[in-house]
C-alpha cells in the first residue's frame, strides 16, 4: 500500500487519494492516508477540541478515527478501501461534546486515479462569526470578510462591532447581507478609528390601527454584511466581535427580546493576514 498526504484547501478538507501501485481498480485492498488538517485553515475556532472523520461504503464496516489535535493541527492515519459511493462525514466537537460544524460528501475511491474529496464544515449551532476565518492580503490590495449568522430563529435586528488594528486593515466599504433582504430594512454601518459597528433591521409592518405586526427571518445561514478593506501594513490582525459591557453583539426579535431565547449564541472571530510583494 502507498502512504499518501492529505492536502488541506482553506475552509473545506481535500483529500488526495491517489495509489501508485499496480493493483487492479476492483481491488478489495485499500490504500492508507495520512490527513495533516490545520483548523485554522478548515475554517473552525479554536473551541474545537475533538474532530471526528466516518468513512463508509455499502461494502464494508464504517471506519471511525478521532484526528490528534496538537496545536491547532488534526492528524490521523486511515486505510480506506477502494471503491465507489464512499462517504466521508466529519464532525468538529467543543469540550462540551456539543457539534459545532459538521460536512459530508460521496466520492470513489479506486486504485491509480487521483480523487480529490472536499468536505465543507458548516456550523450547526446558533453562531455569529466571521468567514474567512482566516485569509491573507497582498499588501496595497482590497479584500472582503463576511459577517454571517447561522441557525437564528426570528431574528428581527441586529447590532454589533468588530475591532481590528487599522495600522494593518483600513475598512473601505460596507455592503449589507441577504439577511433581510427579501423585505424592507434599515441599514447603518458606522467606522471608526479601530472598529467597524452594524445596525441592520427590519422595518416594523403595521396593521390597519397602527399596531405592529409579527415579523421577522430564520436563515439556517445568512450574511449580515460584508466588509470591504485595504491591507494597509504587514503582519496579521484579528477581527474581534467586541464583548464588553454595553457592547456585546445584539440579536432580537420583533417586540425586542434578545435572541437565541434558549440556546447559546457561539462567536468565532476571523483573522486577516497581511504579506508583502
Amino acid at each position: 500500500m502507498k502512504r499518501q498526504t492529505i492536502i488541506i484547501c482553506f475552509a473545506a478538507l481535500l483529500l488526495l487519494l491517489a495509489n501508485c501501485s499496480q493493483q487492479s481498480p476492483n481491488s478489495p485492498e485499500g490504500t492508507v492516508v495520512t490527513i495533516r488538517a490545520s483548523l485554522k485553515g478548515l475554517g473552525v475556532g479554536s473551541d474545537i477540541v475533538k474532530v471526528i472523520l466516518k468513512v463508509s461504503g455499502d461494502d464494508f464496516d464504517t471506519l471511525t478515527h478521532q484526528l490528534q489535535l496538537e496545536q491547532g493541527e488534526a492528524t490521523a492515519e486511515i486505510e480506506i478501501p477502494f471503491g465507489s459511493n464512499r462517504h466521508f462525514a466529519m464532525s468538529a466537537f467543543n469540550s462540551d461534546s456539543v457539534v459545532l460544524y459538521q460536512g459530508e460528501t460521496t466520492a470513489n475511491v479506486i486504485a491509480g486515479v487521483p480523487t480529490e474529496v472536499v468536505i465543507y464544515l458548516e456550523p450547526q449551532v446558533t453562531m455569529l462569526r466571521i468567514s474567512p476565518m482566516y485569509s491573507e492580503t497582498l499588501l496595497g490590495s482590497t479584500d472582503t470578510f463576511k459577517v454571517m449568522i447561522h441557525h437564528i430563529d426570528s431574528l428581527f435586528g441586529i447590532a454589533l462591532r468588530i475591532r481590528y488594528d487599522p495600522e494593518i486593515i483600513s475598512i473601505t466599504g460596507v455592503i449589507p447581507g441577504d439577511v433581510f433582504s427579501s423585505a424592507d430594512f434599515i441599514f447603518f454601518p458606522w467606522v471608526d478609528s479601530d472598529y467597524v459597528a452594524l445596525g441592520y433591521s427590519l422595518q416594523a409592518r403595521q396593521d390597519t390601527l397602527g399596531v405592529n405586526l409579527p415579523q421577522g427571518v430564520s436563515p439556517r445561514s445568512a450574511t449580515i454584511a460584508e466588509i470591504v478593506y485595504e491591507a494597509r501594513g504587514l503582519g496579521p490582525t484579528t477581527l474581534n466581535f467586541l464583548q464588553e459591557e454595553g457592547k456585546s453583539p445584539k440579536l432580537i426579535d420583533w417586540q425586542g427580546n434578545p435572541l437565541p431565547r434558549q440556546e447559546h449564541l457561539y462567536i468565532e472571530n476571523g483573522e486577516v493576514e497581511v504579506y508583502g510583494p
